[in-house]
């Protein structure tokens, strides 16, 4: 061991020594001595100090009071640091000057060459102290001293200087500048942290100073401006105790519009000028332009930027203070790439434009930014100066404007004259065309009323844009339209990944014109409801105050409403009856069922609500300010028809569920309710729920409604959602009710189960089970069975049947006496052995799961007594061969021991089995899968002796293509109690003799009477009813029909309507005329009682026995039918004697509108008094044109077509020939209303003769006005086009 050490020590010198040799380790005292750390004793004298050892760690015990340390040999312009270990309490560390004077610092620079001194005081401590402390001494570099402008270190441009920095030191040096306005670009050559540096000039004023925190990365600099030529001082100072660097000072010439840094100093551009420019650190350049027109635009056009220099960044200010700051200038701008900029300039005059270096710290920062910047002039539209309310446009209805629009502080003004009748509404339509589609998402207007509120704010300008709104009062309406930037004075948007300004000046056309495209205004009350059809409403929400009242009709009880829209909407809905009984705004809305603490608005884009009753019901469809749209959106209404499970919308009308049968039901709407009725008998307390995929339901007891009414509150709540959900309640035995509520829900499911009380659950309750039988675990959880005395030597084969669940979950374990688990087995085959004699028990964890037709599957077990002497192989199956259909699944009753059983113990893989390709086996659940139709061999052999095995012949048929020959059904009772359940089978005969089995992929099974007899998809029946009924099997076409069952022992349901529904829900009834008949319809159709008819004013209207409606005296009434519980209602009103109506007519039968003109049609109605003047406008072809409920005709395409009116009031009809011709404006030579490229091809197609035009197409295309259509004309459309010209005039 010695001599391993020793070798271990010369080891450890000699790599010393190479380390010295090669310079890797400081020459300090450390070094050369072996040990690593110093014992030094203080003292309280400085006379007599110990002298410390330079850069060694020194331990020392600390007397109280004052200790003192000698650190000789100090040179000059030498640091001594002092550092101690840790934080001492009562330890105070201070070093002395070589005359004793205390420093108060443990780090500082020596003035003289000497001996310094360590003084460390203790105080309010137990003494002795040990204190751990280390001295360094740090030479200083070579350009010291330069601590003071007088000795700064001269520069030498574009070298490398090399300096350190300690704590209360500065380091100056002197850079010398040759020209005005220069820029000392400082670059270092490592990373910096906390070291600052300062600019000062020759009189010692500071200029400029930096903090180079993380300094030093590549590419990083700093830049200080020069204003003359001449020497400048750079001092750097640190608050870190030592740091060492490296640095470059060069030079970098500036621009030559210098100097102008100030507002008196810009430089003046002049339209179609331009100049090179450069912005670096703090430097500012100040440009000036002088317009002489008011409303006209500079333009600035930045270039110089390419790939290499994309990241040299500046920011632009327009008409900035002299300081500049985003805050105090008309607009900025953050340029990153060649573009250019509009500014708008209201007033003639001298503008400012200031330019500053932008940067960004981080690996690619430049030092400077040099681009070239030009400038133009334009001129404003003719509508100039229009930049305010005062100032606005006027336009003419139905005339297009063309305006120029954009540039910082642009606004553009317009107003048009709106004369709506008195106390009513008139729809407007305002259109916006030819933006460029570059600037789609930029531009937005507001429109203000007269007396100045809005009526639209904030409405984003979309490429040809069409906006409906209602105008109420007379007078001049105000449309501003402005650019974002307007409103943020930032050219720049928050998206940092877009390289351009993206806001331009572009030219756009404005028109208002009376009408819209609403065609159900003005809808604005219930009154004015517009009557729809369900399905989907277009129709325009313009304004936080816009309403859209709809009236439509519920035809049956217990439908669902569907409302869905393009864009977000509110509603409130109404029964027609509630509205008439009361204002709006003191009726609850049917939204209100849900919420029964508001006034039942909804906001929706796709929402779900149930309706209980038939009838008319109307709609409030509203918009907040989030989602005002000027454009059509689509509200759709949809009526869903009531499920099988509805009317059981009450505890009262609860569903009946019955052990074992799964209930199925949907919940249609948040507001949907539905219950569910079990009764838990006398000898079963243990109640397992199972549901699939519905919401969380709550339990009650009966006899807590009978107590407190409908608002009992609940016993249990049981948590829902997607996926299959078990719970076990203990229940005293009574009747009980599920409230399931809080849809949509689809796919859902409920049922349960009785699990007695003393349920083998326990190793102390477990039920014996004989050899050979099957058990079966209706509920869930652990399962114990107890299989008797055995022998060492025996072993159990089991068959474990979890319904194809997961083996990893159904585990079955061999237990001893004492609850040991002996063996265990994952497999649905397996054999375990018996280790001794004794008792043993099997326990396994059972699950339910559901099977393809969504019914309940339970976990089977059994077993039987082998011996290790055994070598058995069995199957269950008669005829030994297995027949299935595609999608089938089966488990496979196999039985058999290893071959070499007695070398083994506890759990055995007892076989192995090949399938043919048609089918799959899984080992852990034991199904064998009908994949694919086909045949072949199913090879069941022994584990470890596969001579020994078992081959059996399978068949997969097509499911699609069963040939069935017979049919027949056993299983059916001839009677079955009320709750009970039977499992019937459909044996069928293929067409080539084979008979098979039910399967639950192929036999449809159907009842006769599912209020009597409920038959689930695998052919289970559950008596639900009293009454007969029989059950059909199907299989391939073929059918048959069982036997009549009985349900006994069921009490006679006392029978209720499920549904009532009338013909019409609402009459308009005249005074003088005939009575309208209102006809019930009752659901079931044998409801004995008589349907009861009642008006809510009899002064009004009447109603016969029958339903016969008979006008009494002009007002409003309500007419109901009631048949059981359920009642339906019809709203009456009763007008005074009408004049009727004898024809209608125009006074023109044919009419001519230019492409996206408009026109109105006038229909005159006879006789003039007539009292029902409504008309009902429709076109033959809305494609060419379409017409709106006003007589509002927009031509839509070129073409001929038919407009016709036709009264309400005795459906007479008159029509106007209707004929659309291309418009004949300039430019538009195809006649779609847009001057493009696609005008500019027809001219040159006719110029070459490929097409000929007509005489208003040759009119519109000779926009040069020469008399030709040519070339030239096409090249000025392409200009315009492309906005290179403002007119084609």
């Amino acid at each position: 061991m010695k001599s391993v050490e020793k070798k271990h020590r010369r080891f450890l010198a000699a790599m010393l020594t190479l380390c010295l040799l090669l310079g890797l380790c400081p020459l300090t005292p450390s070094a050369q001595a072996e040990e690593t750390t110093a014992t030094v004793a203080g003292s309280t004298t400085r006379e007599n100090a110990q002298n410390v050892p330079i850069g060694v760690p020194v331990t020392s015990a600390l007397n109280a009071g004052v200790n003192y340390y000698a650190i000789p040999d100090v040179k000059a312009g030498q640091q001594i640091s002092v550092e101690l270990a840790k934080k001492y309490d009562g330890v105070r560390a201070e070093l002395c000057q070589t005359d004793g004077t205390r420093i108060g610092t443990t780090f500082v620079t020596a003035d003289t060459s000497g001996s310094y001194y360590l003084l460390i005081s203790v105080q309010n401590v137990k003494v002795p102290v040990l204190v751990d402390f280390t001295v360094t001494l740090y030479n200083n570099d070579t350009h010291e001293p330069n601590d003071t402008i007088g000795t700064a270190t001269p520069i030498q441009l574009g070298e490398s200087v090399d300096t350190t920095l300690f704590m209360n030191d500065n380091d100056y040096f002197a850079i010398t500048t040759t020209k005005p306005y220069q820029y000392i670009v400082l670059d270092a050559q490592s990373s910096l942290e906390l070291v600052y540096a300062d600019l000062y000039n020759d009189m010692g004023e500071m200029l400029q100073s930096k903090h180079l925190y993380n300094f030093g990365v590549e590419g990083d600099k700093r830049i200080f401006c020069a204003d003359e030529a001449g020497t400048y001082y750079l001092k750097f100072s640190t608050n870190l105790t030592r740091i060492s660097f490296s640095f470059t000072i060069t030079l970098l010439d500036n621009d030559t519009n210098e100097p102008n840094d100030t507002k008196a100093t810009a430089t003046e551009l002049h339209d179609g000028e331009s100049t090179e420019f450069t912005v670096a650190g703090r430097d500012i350049d100040y440009f000036k332009v002088v317009t002489t027109k008011p409303g006209q635009d500079i333009a600035l056009t930045v270039s110089g930027y390419n790939y290499a220099n994309k990241d040299e960044r500046f920011n632009l200010y327009f008409d900035p203070a002299e300081e500049l700051d985003t805050r105090a200038c008309a607009a900025y701008a953050y340029v990153s790439a060649n573009d250019t900029l509009y500014f708008h300039a209201a007033e003639a005059g001298v503008h400012y434009i200031g330019l500053a270096y932008y940067g960004r710290s981080g690996v690619t920062t430049p030092v400077s930014c040099t681009r070239e910047l030009s400038v133009q002039i334009l001129d404003g539209d003719q509508n100039e100066p229009n930049d305010a309310r005062e100032t606005a446009t006027r336009l003419t209805l139905g005339t297009d404007e063309t305006f120029m629009v954009g540039g910082f502080g642009d606004e553009d003004w317009f107003s048009f004259e709106a004369a709506p009748d008195a106390e009513e509404k008139k729809l407007y339509t305002l259109s916006f065309t030819g933006l460029n589609t570059d600037y789609s998402d930029m531009f937005y207007y507001d429109v203000y009323a007269p007396d100045g509120t809005a009526v639209k704010t904030g409405t984003q300008v979309n490429i040809r844009h069409v906006s409906t709104f209602s105008c109420d009062r007379q007078g001049l309406y105000k449309v501003r339209i402005y650019t974002t930037a307007n409103n943020s004075k930032n050219y720049y948007d928050s998206d940092w990944n877009r390289t351009s300004m993206d806001y331009a000046r572009s030219a756009l056309r404005i028109c208002v014109s009376e009408g819209g495209d609403d065609p159900y205004e003005s809808n604005d009350t219930w009154q004015t409801a517009a009557s729809v059809p369900v399905g989907n409403v277009q129709h325009v929400l313009s304004s936080t105050t816009d309403a859209d009242w709809f009236c439509f009709t519920v035809p049956e009880n217990d439908m669902t409403l569907h409302l869905t829209s393009t864009k977000q909407t509110t509603a409130k809905l109404y029964r027609a009856e509630t509205l008439m009984e009361s204002d709006e705004n003191s009726s609850w809305s049917e939204f209100s069922k849900a919420d029964k603490y508001s006034k039942g608005s909804i906001s929706f884009t796709d929402t779900y609500f149930k309706l209980t009753d038939a009838g008319l019901y109307y709609i409030k469809l509203t918009a907040d300010s989030s989602y005002i749209d000027p454009n059509i959106r689509t509200t759709g209404i949809e009526l869903l028809p009531a499920t099988d499970e509805e009317n059981n919308d009450t505890w009262k009308k609860a569903t009946p569920l019955y052990e074992g049968m799964l209930r199925s039901y949907t919940l249609s709407a948040s507001n949907d309710v539905d219950w569910f009725k079990i009764v838990v008998p006398e000898d079963g307390t243990r109640i397992q729920f199972v549901r699939t995929n519905g919401p969380t339901v709550f339990i009650y007891r009966e006899k807590d409604f009978q107590t407190a009414g409908d608002s009992a509150a609940s016993m249990s709540g049981l948590n829902g959602g997607r996926g299959t959900h078990t719970d076990v309640l203990n229940l005293d035995a009574g009747v009980y009710y599920v409230n399931a509520s809080g849809g949509p829900y689809t796919n859902c499911s409920i049922t349960y189960n009785v699990l007695s009380a003393s349920a083998n659950s326990t190793l102390q309750t477990a039920q014996t089970l004989g050899a050979g039988k099957w058990a079966e675990f209706r509920g869930e959880g652990k399962y114990y069975f107890s299989i008797g005395t055995r022998k060492a030597g025996e072993v159990v084969r089991i068959n474990h049947d979890a319904a194809g669940g997961s083996s990893r979950e159904y585990e079955v374990k061999l237990l001893n006496a004492a609850g040991e688990e002996v063996a265990g087995s994952y497999s649905a085959n397996r054999t375990l052995e018996i280790p001794a004699y004794g008792k043993y028990y099997l326990c396994t964890t059972a699950y339910l799961t559901l099977d393809a037709n969504g019914e309940l599957r339970y976990n089977r077990l059994r077993y039987d007594i082998g011996s290790t002497d055994d070598e058995v192989l069995y199957i269950d199956y008669e005829d030994n061969s297995i027949v299935m259909v595609e999608g089938e699944s089966l488990f496979l009753d196999l039985r058999c021991l290893a071959y070499d059983a007695k070398s083994r113990s506890g759990d055995y893989t007892t076989y192995s089995i090949s399938t043919p390709s048609c089918t799959s086996y899984d080992y852990s659940t034991g199904y064998l899968a009908a994949e694919n139709s086909g045949e072949g061999t199913l090879t069941v052999s022994l584990y470890g002796n596969s001579n020994v095995k078992k081959e059996i012949p399978v068949t997969v048929l097509a499911k699609d293509s069963l040939s069935v020959s017979d049919v027949s059904i056993s299983g059916a009772p001839e009677t079955l109690p009320l709750g009970a359940s039977a499992d019937l089978t459909a044996n069928y005969t293929l067409a080539g003799g084979a008979m098979l089995t039910n399967s639950q992929k192929v036999v449809t099974w159907t009842s006769s009477d599912p209020k009597v007899i409920y038959v689930s998809p695998g052919g289970k029946v559950t008596a639900v009813g009293g009454g007969t009924a029989t059950v059909t099997a199907t299989v391939g076409g073929v059918s048959k029909t069982s036997a009549p069952i009985t349900v006994t022992a069921a009490e006679t349901p006392q029978e209720t309507v499920s549904s009532i529904k009338l013909n019409k829900y609402s009459l308009t009834l005249y005074m003088n005329e005939e009575g309208e008949q209102l006809t019930a319809t009752i659901q079931p159709a044998s409801f004995a009682k008589s349907i009861v008819w009642n008006s809510s004013d009899t002064k009004v209207a009447s109603v016969s026995d029958s339903g016969l409606v008979t006008a009494v005296g002009p007002g409003t009434c309500i007419i109901s039918a009631t048949a059981g519980d359920r009642h339906v209602s019809a709203t009456v009103s009763v007008l005074a004697a009408r004049v009727r109506v004898t024809g209608v007519s125009f006074g023109e039968t044919k009419h001519e509108i230019p492409m996206r003109g408009t026109a109105v049609l006038t229909a005159t109605v006879a006789p003039a008094d007539a009292t029902v003047k409504t008309l009902v406008w429709t076109s033959d072809d809305p494609g060419i044109a379409s017409v709106s409920r006003t007589g509002i005709v927009t031509a839509v395409s070129v073409g001929t077509t038919k407009i016709h009116a036709t009264s309400v009031d005795g459906n007479h009809s008159a029509e106007v020939t209707v004929t659309v011709t291309a418009a004949p404006q300039l430019g538009d030579v195809n006649g779609d209303g847009y001057i493009d490229s696609a005008d500019a091809m027809l001219c040159l197609r006719s110029a070459v003769g490929l097409t000929e035009l007509t005489a208003e197409q040759k009119s519109a295309a000779d926009v040069n006005k020469d008399g030709f259509v040519d070339a030239g004309d096409a090249i000025k459309i392409l200009r315009y086009d492309a906005k290179l010209i403002d007119s084609l005039k």
